[in-house]
């Protein structure tokens, strides 16, 4: 396929010349035109530049166009230093919504009717069709209205990606955020009514006989929810004096005797994960 540079930047007759520098310029000899500099830019190779910054120098028409073109890094101009009336970009997840990306397959009037290409290269292949997508972000397409032809600079749909996905994550973030409330809530509320239940079932039962002078036995009961039980005897003084540890849940008993204890008169309490369920009196007679 044949190669057409058009050098919109060049007014008159087009001329090569061969600067004093040994590079290669391409129209006539004013400012704007096309140089082939073999000296490389930022250490690469060659390269082929207008003359001119900012020449409308265009590689290709919207009805001459390239099959493919191959490069090792593609670069646009985007630097902060050309750029005013800067704005966020809003609403970006709705645009990116209203979008509508295809599958496709280029008919023979791309490659200028060349069947066996079209067969070639024109198959399999992901887009947007231009005329949908400029509804929805034109300043993503480009329309030619010499030759009405549509084109689509992908380039531009990034940036709108970029903040769609910004968008969407912070939606997201909120609803993590409602969610571990609400796990925390019902956690909390799981533990209070954990609390409750023990409180409301977990039962000590008066010792039998009360007084007694040899033995009496303390009856309990404690839910399956409870981890861990003790029972503590205290004197009159509140001073701890005896405990039963290690309790299991159900129905259950201890057996005091008197031999353990002086005469006098005592507490009693039950403790359940770490909360009194209950404290009663018992006497021990000589």
């Amino acid at each position: 396929m044949s190669m057409t540079l058009i050098l919109a930047c060049i007014s008159g007759y087009s001329q090569i010349k061969v600067l004093s520098t040994g590079a290669l310029r391409l129209g006539n000899t004013s400012a704007g035109h096309l140089i082939y500099d073999y000296t490389g830019y930022n250490g690469g190779g060659p390269v082929l530049y207008p003359s001119s910054t900012g020449c409308s120098l265009y590689l290709g028409k919207s009805n001459s166009y390239f099959v493919g073109v191959y490069s090792g890094n593609f670069y646009t101009m985007s630097d902060g230093n050309f750029k005013e009336n800067i704005q966020d970009i809003t609403n970006a997840l709705q645009t990116v919504k209203a979008m509508k990306g295809v599958k496709f397959d280029y008919n023979a009037k791309m490659y200028n009717n060349d069947k066996s290409l079209q067969s070639k290269l024109g198959k399999n292949k992901v887009g947007f069709i231009a005329q949908d997508l400029q509804k929805v972000l034109p300043q993503a397409v480009s329309y030619d209205d010499s030759t009405g032809i549509y084109a689509v600079d992908y380039t531009k749909v990034i940036p709108v990606l970029v903040e769609a996905i910004k968008e969407q994550q912070k939606v997201i973030d909120q609803l993590v955020g409602k969610s571990n409330e609400k796990a925390s809530s019902k956690k909390e509320s799981a533990n209070t009514d954990i609390a409750s239940a023990n409180a409301v079932i977990a039962s000590l039962g008066q010792n039998v006989p009360n007084p007694f002078n040899q033995s009496t036995v303390i009856v309990y009961y404690l839910p399956e929810t409870v981890q861990n039980a003790m029972l503590n005897v205290y004197d009159m003084n509140g001073l701890q004096i005896k405990t039963f540890g290690h309790l299991q849940t159900g129905k259950g008993s201890i057996t005091v005797h008197a031999a353990e204890l002086r005469p006098g008169m005592y507490l009693y309490s039950l403790i359940a994960d770490g909360k009194e369920i209950d404290t009663k009196r018992m006497i021990l007679t000589e």
